[in-house]
């Protein structure tokens, strides 16, 4: 069966609540996982049960009528235990792309970053975090859909994860240092301005 692929809609899910998606997925793992433990411990306890023959020779007939069902029953909790092993292996490739996506969102840049933190993060509504991103509506929704691509592209590629870690790490510095440089000269702007308003007194 083919791997989930990183759709819009997962990814909208994801970004909303990270850590709600990973614990969905680890309820589940959980759940697959006890019930596994439960099967398996079963059919290790199961006892075939002891049979006398009667007078007529039927106990050898209704040996065979019972081995028959207990064959057909443990192939069926076998075939049970390996959709379980294959339900966990599902459960598991999905929490890997969930982490995946939240990789790929902060390796984003800054400006396509900030947009999707408002919108899915932080739940803003859409007009008001295009109103505050001072462009028009054409370019805001080119740079929201170039956010969502970029995140499908390098999240659905061969990167492995650990590849992902680095880069995502990488420009989270990097957006720190921005922001601190971009607060460091608002505050210059502001001391400047103060100097101004304070020499006009004098």
């Amino acid at each position: 069966m083919e791997a989930e692929k990183a759709s819009e809609a997962l990814i909208k899910t994801v970004l909303k609540d990270y850590e709600g998606a990973l614990r969905y997925c680890d309820n589940r793992y959980a759940n697959y996982q006890k019930s596994y433990l439960c099967e398996k411990e079963s059919l290790q306890s199961f006892v075939f049960p002891k049979l006398h023959y009667d007078s007529q020779g039927m106990g050898s007939r209704t040996k065979k009528d019972l081995g028959d069902v207990y064959l057909a029953f443990q192939k069926q909790r076998k075939v049970f235990q390996e959709e379980l092993i294959a339900a966990m292996q599902r459960v598991a490739e999905q929490r890997e792309l969930i982490h995946r996506i939240w990789l790929c969102f902060q390796g984003l840049p800054k400006e396509e970053y900030d947009i999707l933190h408002a919108l899915y993060v932080e739940n803003i509504p859409y007009k008001a975090v295009e109103k505050k991103s001072n462009v028009s509506h054409r370019t805001f929704e080119k740079n929201r859909s170039s956010a969502i691509k970029r995140i499908q592209d390098v999240c659905n590629s061969d990167l492995p994860t650990s590849s992902l870690f680095c880069y995502a790490e990488q420009e989270e510095e990097r957006r720190k240092e921005d922001k601190e440089v971009q607060l460091y000269q608002q505050m210059n702007l502001s001391e400047f301005l103060d100097g101004k308003k304070n020499t006009g007194k004098k």
